[in-house]
């Protein structure tokens, strides 16, 4: 008796799953190279006391990783202090419902 090939049955399936892989992989990067590409000139930044010119490809890059890190780190305490107010409300809830049984 031969094995079952990996990918649902059929022979050569498995196959073409990293091929559309390596594809859309490509397409990021062909993508990222022209935005980096087209966005290569230099500009004037400014902030408090330091300015510089920099390429604007990197001034947008460190401005989507500050806001990113920024947003996970308020997202992420809001979600805490969500889900302690959660856990109160269902120790009250449930404190209550021992005293009157």
């Amino acid at each position: 008796m031969t094995p079952e090939p990996a990918g649902g049955g059929r022979p050569g399936r498995g196959r073409r799953l990293p091929a559309a892989r390596l594809v859309g992989l490509a397409a990021v990067v062909a993508v990222v190279v022209s935005f980096a590409v087209e966005n290569d000139q230099r500009v004037k930044v400014q902030l408090w006391f330091v300015s510089g010119h920099p390429r604007l490809v990197w001034v947008l890059v460190v401005t989507v990783v500050v806001s990113a890190a920024l947003g996970y780190l308020f997202g992420r305490s809001r979600r805490r202090r969500r889900l302690s107010a959660r856990t109160a409300l269902r120790r009250s809830r449930s404190s209550q419902s021992d005293q009157e049984g």
